[in-house]
């Protein structure tokens, strides 16, 4: 019984210190711990007599394990009531009720450092600081309000539920375990019911991953063998830098490299590096993609950055709700139009090749669609599949924090568990935790160009059958979202429902498939057939500047009612209204779309102004270069970011784009080590296998490689067919990255 009273009277002193006006700096001064036990003393002896019960209970279940337990717990009591350091800093570095409740501020994740740092100096029990997540979840009454801008809203409504969960981190002895805590806890809390009459519950919840101490464990066999990897590639370049800058930098001066050659500097951080800094965009090259390109991935990373606002603990998380009132919040709710500015430069650029393919070589059989398929895999994957290997190992390695294990450790499941659906490219389709957020893109994308040839080929074989094709699908396209958003009663786009089973259902049946997502490449097919047919002057426009004027204006409109005109489905007292809903949901697309094609049509011909000079502006050639390298990585790192969140943040405009900018930053040189060590050099060795200088003219032309690949990674243009044709003869030797003049 002595080590059960030690234990509870350790509980209830903690918690009273934790809720006492008191501040941390005050904690520090023994005398204030002292004082704060005399004072308390009733208090203290009240509690123990309505959990004495709860002590009988424990005692006669208890278990090694717990007797470890109460005999830490005894300790830190009593040395804390001696003043030793290393037990006030166990008080210390827990938290207190947060300030703010009102404001929905409910995480206080205490001092995390300073806990797992502790070490008990008794020698007579060894164990140090281990720093829990306890998430004490309250039920209130159905009814309970709280007011959002003037607006009283349900707590059910902003919450999902009616129970609010308060997160507090707590420091604990290394040998209690998570269960052990969390049966003292809901022993202790359970009569709060009946003092208040049933209207208010309280659960106490300690999940063991939640439970941190400062060892993380030896590495495991998957991160070994990332980590070798990865170890191969960095001295595969550094041997090839060092072979390009002693030797082939000065020998290939005057001459074409061959294949061998070509294959010994592929890793050449040299060369690629050169190439990937170029600000030449080729002169017959779509010259403005590579600004929409890099604008629209800021547009991701923006709207990626707002929607991990959730997963930080934040102090005035009430406020967001009236944030969604502001109008030009839907700049940030509309922020996954960027990835339809994505599929329609997929579209275009697919269209666009096929056509000069076909120009030089009109033979069309199956196999050149398989070669295609093959090309764009191998093209796209092992870039892919190093962010996943990354993402299932090494990622959790990155850093720590209370809420690491909450937001890192899923993630790493995930891909663990999934990883081949996305290899395989479905990973968008019947799958509730797909690995990496960002990459149901990837896998629409590929499913597009997978259907592709049977859209270009009549296209280019039979026009008006082409035509006809393309406007069928451009109706399915909007029918498809339309009768999804009808059937399954879906308000908006994205998700705005706090509901999980909901979210996960819109997400699943709307956002995620390609069904509803192929409006934007339909009409990038046919913009890059017009594209192509005006630049061989097969088609004439005679534009003035009235007309001009009038499709710019009408361009913008459509963009601005794309993203703008869902902004009363976004909010909280929206009432739902089925037409308005799936009307909008099946037509927002389009509008995009089709005005997006009109700027990338009015600057690819001149009529861009100013528009077209920013978009064409030289500087977005090499950050173009890298948009699909930090597509691959941002979510990464943010992940490391929000999940090492030590304190709760005010949100604001600025915080954020603060915060947005970093993220640029460093998504961008980890986008180009990613890009210098993985992307270029497998680039340049499959094109090698798929266009070897030995045989030249037998290559065979696959149907399309830009698709995704070159929507967000212009490195990987086609093979310029003129110099595969004339290298022979030629005596200058151009980058060994050598991009197509095409695109």
């Amino acid at each position: 019984m002595k080590y059960g009273r030690l234990l509870w009277l350790a509980v209830c002193v903690n918690s009273l210190l934790c809720c006492t006006s008191g501040t941390r700096l005050g904690l520090k001064d023994p005398r204030a711990v002292r004082k704060v036990l005399t004072d308390n003393t009733g208090i203290i002896e009240w509690i123990l007599e309505h959990i004495q019960e709860a002590i009988d209970v424990l005692e006669k279940g208890s278990t090694v394990d717990a007797y470890e337990c109460l005999v830490g717990m005894a300790y830190v009591l009593q040395d804390t009531a001696g003043g030793k350091m290393w037990a006030l800093s166990m008080i210390d570095s827990s938290a207190k009720i947060p300030s703010g409740l009102l404001g929905a501020n409910f995480n206080d994740f205490g001092i995390y450092d300073e806990c797992i740092a502790i070490v008990n100096p008794n020698p007579e029990i060894e164990f140090t600081g281990m720093h829990c997540l306890v998430d004490f979840k309250i039920s209130v009454p159905q009814n309970m309000t709280l007011e959002i801008d003037g607006t009283p809203t349900s707590i059910v409504t902003l919450l999902g539920s009616n129970v609010i969960t308060i997160t507090l981190g707590h420091c604990y002895p290394s040998v209690c375990s998570p269960a052990i805590i969390q049966g003292a806890y809901n022993l202790l809390v359970g009569r709060v019911g009946n003092w208040t009459g049933n209207k208010y519950g309280l659960e106490v919840a300690i999940d063991p991953t939640d439970c941190h101490l400062s060892e993380r464990g030896a590495l495991q066999t998957s991160e070994w063998l990332v980590l070798m990897f990865i170890a191969m590639i960095l001295f595969m370049a550094g041997l090839s830098t060092a072979i390009d800058l002693a030797y082939f930098r000065h020998a290939l001066k005057n001459r074409r490299p061959n294949a061998g050659e070509q294959a010994a500097i592929a890793f050449s951080l040299y060369s690629n590096g050169k190439k990937l800094i170029s600000l030449d965009q080729g002169s017959d090259s779509i010259t403005i993609l590579n600004g929409l390109k890099f604008i629209s991935i800021g547009w991701v990373v923006l709207g990626h950055r707002y929607r991990y606002l959730i997963n930080e603990p934040i102090t005035n998380l009430i406020d967001i709700a009236a944030q969604i009132k502001r109008l030009d919040k839907m700049i940030i709710l509309s922020a996954p139009l960027a990835v339809d500015t994505f599929f329609m430069i997929s579209g275009l650029l697919n269209s666009f090749i096929f056509m000069k393919v076909r120009a030089k070589k009109r033979k069309f059989t199956i196999v050149d669609i398989i070669i295609s398929y093959i090309h764009r895999f191998v093209r796209l994957t092992p870039a892919y599949a190093m962010a996943i290997a990354i993402t299932a190992t090494l990622l959790y390695r990155l850093g720590n924090g209370p809420e690491w294990d909450r937001i890192i450790r899923p993630v790493q499941n995930d891909c663990k568990d999934g990883w081949w659906w996305n290899i395989l490219y479905v990973n968008n389709y019947g799958i509730d935790n797909y690995c990496m957020l960002q990459s149901w893109y990837l896998s629409a994308d590929m499913q597009m160009f997978w259907a592709s040839p049977f859209v270009v080929y009549p296209l280019w074989r039979w026009p008006i059958v082409g035509y006809v094709e393309l406007i069928l699908l451009l109706i399915a396209s909007i029918i498809a979202p339309f009768y999804t958003a009808w059937y399954y009663e879906i308000a908006a786009p994205i998700p705005t429902t706090t509901d999980e089973a909901r979210k996960n259902l819109e997400m699943a049946k709307l956002y995620l498939p390609a069904y509803t997502k192929f409006t934007s490449y339909v009409i990038g097919i046919y913009l890059g057939y017009v594209i192509y047919k005006i630049r061989n002057r097969q088609w004439q426009f005679n534009m003035n500047r009235t007309v001009n004027m009038a499709l710019w204006a009408t361009s913008a409109g459509f963009m601005l009612l794309a993203v703008f005109g869902g902004h009363p489905m976004f909010q909280l007292d929206y009432v739902y209204n089925k037409w308005l809903s799936s009307t909008y949901i099946g037509s927002y697309r389009l509008f995009w779309g089709l005005g997006l094609a009109w700027i990338i049509l009015a600057c690819d011909n001149g009529w861009g102004g100013p528009v077209n000079r920013f978009l064409s502006w030289n500087i977005f050639g090499p950050l173009g270069r890298l948009t699909y390298c930090i597509y691959l990585v941002h979510v990464g790192v943010m992940l490391v970011g929000v999940g090492s969140t030590r304190n709760s943040i005010y949100y604001s405009d600025f915080f954020q784009a603060h915060s947005f900018l970093g993220d640029m930053v460093l998504c961008v040189a980890v986008a180009a080590a990613f890009s210098l060590l993985m992307e270029s050099p497998l680039m340049i060795l499959e094109k090698l296998v798929f266009a070897p200088s030995s045989r030249p003219r037998k290559r065979v032309e696959p149907v399309e490689i830009a698709s995704d690949t070159e929507a967000i990674i212009p490195s990987a243009p086609p093979i310029n067919h003129a110099i595969i044709e004339n290298e022979t003869t030629s005596l200058k030797r151009p980058s060994i990255h050598e991009e197509s003049t095409d695109l």
